[in-house]
């Protein structure tokens, strides 16, 4: 296929530390002999395109009922985080930006990995949050979860995030239990002109990238980019390297065309390559028996994305959606190639004069090919994936209306999704929100939602025996036919308002009711060679409850100086059955944390300056061994002309390091986030 080549290409991935050392020194050369020629141009105003809080609150976000509306009418617990939020924070991953938003888990795990969750069960293979780019959903069948190694993209392209926090599985489907996140790009007629830029850090490394859009021709456009990245390995528990250094390049495309006023096309690709390294505790056969090496894990990848859609009236959208994604990785416990196919067709019908029906179909094929772990220890045996290939169809349907009980006062939107899976049939997940005015700049706001996580290919189909570390034997992972769908009953209540023309404050409470969780179950050792085997199935041996609250408050203070508090507050508590074996429970209850809280302050200084600060409380995790920690971020931006941006931060401030989450596989090392500082430079023609 089109990326084949491109995954076993030893000049990118076996080499892309030194291609991309090229690349970062020349866009570097680019970006500076940009600057000699601009930075003799007349200061200018600066325009931040800050918004006003009315019209904050009639920004226009799709991922709640796929359709626009406003966050004021939204009866669901939305964040948005804008270009002007990713950029004046200095956040250079998805998941930094994606921590900006209320209840939201977001923890490094090392210098490539995260957990990312919404409300609870944070993780590395955390699968209850849908993640989505361009409404392409980015999760991988093999663990119903992200491998964020791969999700990067070109910060300055970002529209918006919209995040959800609950579920989304009406409109969106399996995993959308606890969350949906949709990264939404600039269309190519925004992006016109030379973008460049360059980062230099002590944990960010180097990075350079540039983004060049042109029109074609009268209401076509088209930008391409290019970027590459590299970061410095995270610290040791004892202030040792960890030997986790991660690098990757990635390029793409988009193309948007309006040939009149009723169609639109957009068709768009990326392409990536690169790896990380970490540190694994390794069986030798000599005293102690137990050594640390380093593995090196690629990861390389595709995709073609194509939407059409159609207004037959303002009112009546037809849009279809196509996507081809391939990737191929040598992980952890395995090396992986997969091919997804989807297509999605919706369309939206006026009801009334104060009715909307929205009506979808959708298709995907995932077809994968699972090797054996990668250089791991392993017992002699049939290790690796039953069956090796496999390919997974998925089916579903879904209509959602909503109308005005009393109109601008009183809606009622209620719908549900049909789906069928490969693996435990058809499941039906409804919903109901109801929406309330009850005066000017108040919205209150209630849903009752069902949301379903489908089996991923590891529990059903994993077999590994692999040595271990902690006990004198093996431990063996066996994957089963039995493993079921786990599903969630979820109740929530939000109040959102404007108080004045300087505040606004948005409370969201939720109370979730889990059933069907999973378990890994111990069963009875067995022998081989004078060595005993532990095997551990998965099952759905365990229920639970989660609730809380999450606060977001906006306050301008002054015309130049604005404020970002939020608070979140989380309880898990999980039953398991009688007959179970698991050990994990407590782990299951102590993946979050209990409370956090975060304050962003944004000044706008005279002279084109900007001094923007965060500071971040995340709790204790007990349970897993992770200390509370405090964290503060400061940037200093100086806008010299309409042309060239220049700033300087850091990042953990006042904190030596510190550990945000325990390794996830009991053979790796658990690593440090250490303070860093770094200076960037972005130059428009």
């Amino acid at each position: 296929m089109i990326f084949d080549g491109f995954k076993r290409n030893p000049c990118f991935l076996g080499s892309a530390r030194q291609h991309g050392r090229h690349i970062s020194l020349v866009l570097l050369s680019i970006i500076s002999l940009s600057m000699m020629t601009v930075l003799g141009a007349e200061n200018s105003e600066i325009d931040l395109r800050e918004l006003s809080f009315e019209e904050l609150l009639d920004v226009q976000v799709t991922s709640v009922s796929k359709k626009e509306e406003s966050i004021s009418k939204s009866a669901a617990a939305i964040s948005v985080i804008t270009q002007e939020d990713i950029r004046r924070s200095g956040a250079m991953s998805l998941p930094e930006a994606i921590r900006l938003a209320p209840g939201m888990q977001v923890a490094a795990i090392d210098a490539a990995n995260w957990a990312v969750s919404a409300r609870g069960f944070s993780d590395i293979f955390a699968n209850k949050l849908l993640v989505m780019m361009d409404g392409r959903p980015l999760y991988t069948p093999l663990f119903s979860g992200v491998f964020w190694d791969a999700q990067e993209t070109f910060m300055d392209d970002i529209d918006r995030i919209e995040i959800v926090r609950g579920p989304g599985a009406t409109l969106w489907g399996a995993n959308a239990v606890n969350g949906v996140i949709n990264v939404i790009t600039k269309s190519a007629a925004e992006t016109q002109g030379m973008l460049a830029f360059g980062t230099l850090g002590t944990e960010l490394l180097g990075s350079a990238g540039f983004r060049y859009g042109f029109e074609l021709k009268e209401g076509l456009f088209m930008r391409v980019y290019g970027q590459y990245q590299e970061r410095d390995s995270f610290a040791l528990a004892d202030g040792s390297d960890a030997s986790d250094r991660y690098e990757l390049g990635q390029g793409g495309f988009r193309l948007d065309w309006e040939p009149d006023g009723q169609n639109e096309f957009t068709f768009q690709g990326d392409i990536y390559g690169g790896g990380s390294s970490f540190l694994a505790d390794s069986f030798v056969a000599t005293p102690p028996f137990l050594g640390t090496i380093v593995r090196t894990p690629n990861i390389g990848g595709g995709n073609l994305l194509g939407r059409w859609t159609h207004h037959f009236s303002d009112s009546a959208p037809l849009s279809v959606q196509v996507f081809y994604d391939q990737t191929h990785r040598d992980s952890d416990f395995i090396a992986e190639d997969r091919r997804t196919f989807d297509i999605d067709v919706q369309q939206r019908f006026a009801l009334g004069e104060t009715g909307e029906l929205v009506v979808g179909g959708n298709y995907r094929s995932s077809q994968d090919t699972l090797f054996g772990p990668m250089g791991l220890p392993l017992l002699p045996g049939p290790d690796g994936f039953s069956p090796s290939r496999e390919l997974l169809e998925l089916k579903s349907g879904f209509i959602q209306g909503g109308w005005d009980i009393v109109a601008d006062t009183l809606n009622l939107t209620v719908g549900s999704k049909f789906e069928h899976n490969d693996y435990t049939g058809t499941e039906i997940q409804p919903s109901a929100r109801l929406r309330y005015h009850p005066r000017e700049r108040h919205t209150l706001w209630g849903a009752v939602s069902r949301a379903v996580r489908t089996p991923s290919r590891s529990e059903r189909g994993i077999q590994l025996t692999q040595f271990s570390p902690m006990i004198p034997g093996a431990i063996s992972f066996q994957g089963t036919d039995s493993y079921g769908a786990e599903d969630m009953i979820a109740y929530e209540l939000g109040y959102r308002v404007q108080s004045n023309d300087s505040l606004w404050w948005d409370l969201a409470s939720f109370y979730n009711v889990y059933d069907n969780l999973q378990t890994r179950e111990f069963g009875f050792p067995s022998f081989s060679g004078g060595l005993p085997i532990i095997p551990i199935s998965a099952d759905n041996q365990m229920s639970g409850e989660s609730y809380g609250l999450e606060l977001a408050i906006n306050w301008k203070v002054t015309d130049w100086w604005r404020l970002r508090p939020s608070y979140s507050y989380l309880q898990i508590e999980v039953d398991q059955n009688l007959t179970s074996t698991d050990v994990t429970s407590s782990a299951v209850e102590g993946s979050s944390p209990h409370h956090t809280a975060s304050l962003w302050s944004y000044m706008d200084l005279p002279g084109g300056f900007e001094f923007d600060t965060g500071i971040r409380y995340v709790d204790a995790l007990p349970d897993l061994g992770v200390p509370a920690y405090l964290a503060t971020d400061v940037r200093v931006g100086w806008r010299m002309n309409d042309h060239v941006t220049l700033s300087v931060g850091g990042k953990n401030l006042f904190d030596d390091r510190h550990a945000e989450y325990p390794p996830s596989l009991f053979f790796l090392e658990r690593t440090e986030v250490e303070h860093s500082v770094y200076a960037k430079v972005v130059v428009t023609f």
